[in-house]
């Protein structure tokens, strides 16, 4: 039995196979940086609420700005997540409440409750901290939409209020 001669057999085959390959490996990277991403994002969460408790343990109850403290430490320039992410496409909220029957209103959404966000934090031992950020694709043909709204909400106890709170 005499052998034939196939020239050029692997380069069709690397032609046809290099292309879903490279898909899948770019879809790898995309869906590995956006769990890297959201996984930032609950860090950042975590620690600006963190530390906007720690800021106000040394100041006067009266006198705190949570909103302002937790934005603060979100931004900084020197945090972890600002060499991955752009802080320019965070959002930041934060809302207030007296007892655990303002934060049950009849209202899902905090903004549907004509609350001012970072008001009346004096003496509202319960905050709700949100934080959203508009993610950017690298690549493009795995999202349909330009940019992907990762949010995270999460509630805190402000100790610092609630000494001082009366029922």
């Amino acid at each position: 039995m005499k052998r034939r001669k196939e020239h050029g057999v692997v380069s069709i085959e690397v032609a046809i196979g290099i292309f879903p390959l490279l898909l899948m490996f770019f879809a790898w990277v995309e869906i590995s940086y956006l769990g890297y991403v959201s996984s930032l994002v609950d860090y950042a969460i975590s620690e600006g609420a963190r530390q906007s408790k720690a800021v106000a343990a040394k100041m006067d109850s009266g006198k705190v700005n949570y909103e302002t403290i937790f934005k603060n430490v979100v931004r900084e320039s020197n945090s972890v997540w600002a060499k991955f992410v752009d802080v320019e496409n965070i959002t930041l909220k934060n809302y207030h409440y007296q007892n655990i029957k303002d934060l049950n209103a009849e209202c899902f959404k905090p903004e549907d409750c004509n609350l001012n966000p970072g008001s009346q934090a004096y003496q509202s031992p319960i905050a709700v901290y949100q934080l959203s950020y508009e993610y950017s694709p690298m690549f493009g043909v795995f999202y349909p939409e330009k940019s992907v709204a990762l949010k995270r909400e999460i509630i805190v106890i402000q100790e610092y209020e609630r000494d001082e709170f009366v029922n």
